[in-house]
């Protein structure tokens, strides 16, 4: 499923930072959806000279989608614009949004993927919306 460059904004409205490069995908609800947005992710930032922030921004992008998957509804959408930041957005059809576990106790192997978005990102968030949600991360790409 192809990456596809766009022009359009994919975000909640209320942010509107400059942008000057996006990517919009669409991914299906199945269990390979992180690793299919990761790759893409990854691959676009390479293409354009982003290499600074992949490693973090493909971590964000694998954590979002994982939770898109496992606690969402479809349709999941992937966006990622490049501006002043890295703006990172994951769209999921199911308006809930779940308590963010602030300590995974020890043992537990999930419940730790926000955690990990907040302290990768500079900034994040959630916006709900009647049919979904939009959960957002940024990066700065001024100390990259």
């Amino acid at each position: 499923m192809p990456g596809i460059p766009t022009q359009q904004r994919f975000s909640d409205g209320n942010h509107r930072p400059r942008y000057v490069l996006s990517l919009d995908l669409r991914l299906p609800m199945q269990t390979a959806s992180p690793l299919i947005a990761r790759r893409h992710t990854v691959a676009f930032l390479q293409q354009h000279a982003l290499d600074a922030c992949t490693d973090d921004a493909a971590l964000i992008v694998t954590e979002l989608v994982t939770n898109a998957v496992l606690h969402g509804d479809e349709p999941i959408r992937l966006g990622l614009e490049v501006g002043d930041v890295l703006r990172i957005e994951v769209f999921d059809g199911d308006h809930r949004t779940r308590r963010v576990v602030t300590a995974a106790s020890p043992g537990v192997t999930g419940g730790r993927g926000l955690q990990i978005v907040g302290t990768l990102a500079d900034r994040w968030g959630v916006t709900t919306a009647p049919v979904g949600k939009l959960v957002w991360a940024e990066i700065s790409l001024h100390s990259q």
